[in-house]
């Protein structure tokens, strides 16, 4: 079954502490002390109660990085692949970032010593997301 992929816990308080503030289908409440649905009561007020309670917007990962494109301009890049793993070919999935600037690019290949290199390997699509949003907010966002 096809299901819609939400970032996790952690990576929701990694995207509030840089500033998103958005209304999500999801959000953890502090009031409550767990993760619940938005109503719609809920939604016409977010603003006034995510500031009165510690409300954290649980986005899915469609619209997290939407919002590394929108607001800090970087492109999540994932693609697959067949490494060997201990002498067996393996289906993986890579990720890379990709900072999208006025009249270039800057690929993360280009150079090895930058913040957006990485090598990593993930077993689902949704985990290389997972990863990439996570080393976006902990090593690149300031």
């Amino acid at each position: 079954m096809i299901k819609e992929a939400y970032v996790s816990f952690e990576v929701a308080k990694l995207l509030k502490e840089k500033g998103f503030n958005e209304l999500c289908g999801r959000y953890y409440s502090s009031q409550f002390n767990e993760m619940r649905t938005v109503g719609d009561i809920c939604m016409m007020s977010w603003n006034s109660i995510s500031d009165e309670y510690e409300y954290i917007s649980i986005p899915t990962h469609q619209m997290a990085m939407a919002w590394l494109r929108e607001i800090y301009h970087l492109e999540i890049n994932i693609t697959f692949g067949f490494p060997f793993i201990d002498g067996k070919q393996q289906y993986k999935y890579f990720w890379s970032i990709v900072r999208v600037c006025d009249n270039h690019l800057e690929y993360p290949m280009d150079d090895p010593n930058s913040a957006y290199y990485n090598e990593e390997m993930a077993d689902s699509y949704e985990d290389a997301v997972e990863a990439a949003l996570k080393y976006c907010l902990e090593k690149i966002i300031k």
